[in-house]
């Protein structure tokens, strides 16, 4: 067995959706559930917003006339003062590299996560039964 990580999440079940003495499906639950879908799908683009932000940054980072990566990386006649620019300038990037695992492991796991719990056929029916619940009040 795999030592990597993996997020084992037991609540990874659709919720039950529950009906009051009449037959009808309980209006609070379907908010709660509307509410916490919508949660998950703003993390979840608000994680793509920020590994898109950290790619923009490495690509100008790697890209920009003006910086030290790129300068001293054409210069051929480098001395001992580029070559740690250089190596300083690497050492920015590959930081900038490190932060993307994490940011896409946790964009795995909330596409996941939405996936397993609120698939779309059960959300389907969890906003035309609660369209139907604000339509009677």
């Amino acid at each position: 067995m795999s030592s990597g990580y993996i997020n084992i999440d037991a609540s990874m079940n659709p919720p039950t959706l529950n009906k009051d003495i009449d037959g009808n499906y309980i209006a609070s639950q379907l908010e709660r559930i509307i509410k916490t879908h919508n949660l998950n799908q703003k993390s979840l683009t608000d994680l793509k917003a920020r590994r898109k932000k950290v790619l923009d940054a490495i690509k100008a980072k790697e890209t920009s006339s003006r910086g030290n990566y790129l300068r001293m990386m054409k210069k051929h006649d480098k001395e001992k003062e580029d070559f740690i620019m250089l190596a300083t300038a690497i050492q920015e990037i590959e930081h900038m590299y490190n932060r993307l695992p994490k940011i896409e492991r946790r964009i795995r796991d909330t596409e996941r996560r939405i996936a397993a719990v609120y698939p779309v056929e059960f959300m389907e029916v969890v906003n035309t039964e609660y369209e139907k619940l604000k339509g009677d009040n």
